[in-house]
């Protein structure tokens, strides 16, 4: 599966400034589930998109649970709706392009043509779908990068766990990827982009990385 994603120009939202001068060239991001998530992909990806929208309409993460004040969280950008604006282009695909694509540019990484992602294990506890719902949350699999000439920048082999501290008050505006704290349990985004910073931080020491940042209520 391949697809280019372009970076968002112009747009300084939640401190990723995209800008025409600033922007790399687009890079490419080639995604390949394994067996059994290939399978139940376009479940995840229903639910995903049907999560996305009623949390964007009512700012809940599903039916009975706490919902976030729009007045009370003014300056949050939610990462799905940063890198996604259009709910109709939300898929996990879409969005793991997205967190590869902010990521480097926010790291100011150059001389990238191509990142390959290989997920070969995704688990969200309580997810609803309950092939990928267990007792952590947790991805695995690796990430490759590639320059212009097709040559290997670096690779790494990826497990990464969702343990964070990296929980903020309800005025968050910095540079992380925010999502409300019960999306941990809930959602696949701060899993997958924990993986994305894990796996990129392995390929490039010393960069500054986007983090997955949990909301506090």
């Amino acid at each position: 599966m391949k697809a280019k994603f372009l970076p968002v120009l112009g747009i300084a939202l939640a401190g990723f400034l995209f800008s025409a001068a600033g922007s790399a060239e687009a890079v490419e991001v080639d995604i390949r589930f394994s067996k059994y998530l290939t399978k139940v992909m376009p479940r995840i990806n229903v639910v995903e998109r049907q999560r996305e929208e009623y949390f964007r309409r009512y700012r809940l993460t599903r039916r009975h649970t706490r919902g976030l004040s729009f007045a009370r969280w003014p300056a949050v950008q939610w990462a799905n709706e940063v890198l996604i604006p259009d709910l109709n282009d939300f898929s996990v695909e879409a969005l793991t392009r997205g967190f590869v694509t902010a990521s480097l540019e926010r790291a100011g990484v150059d001389g990238v043509e191509r990142i390959a992602i290989v997920l070969d294990l995704l688990r969200v506890e309580d997810h609803p779908v309950a092939i990928i719902s267990g007792r952590n949350s947790v991805a695995t699999g690796t990430i490759t990068a590639y320059d212009a000439a097709g040559k290997v920048i670096g690779t790494a082999d990826v497990t990464a766990s969702l343990i964070t501290n990296f929980i903020a008050a309800p005025r968050y505006n910095g540079t992380d990827f925010a999502f409300p704290d019960t999306s941990r349990r809930l959602r696949v985004g701060p899993t997958l982009a924990n993986f994305v910073y894990k796996g990129l931080g392995k390929i490039f020491p010393g960069r500054e990385f986007a983090r997955t940042v949990l909301i506090t209520y």
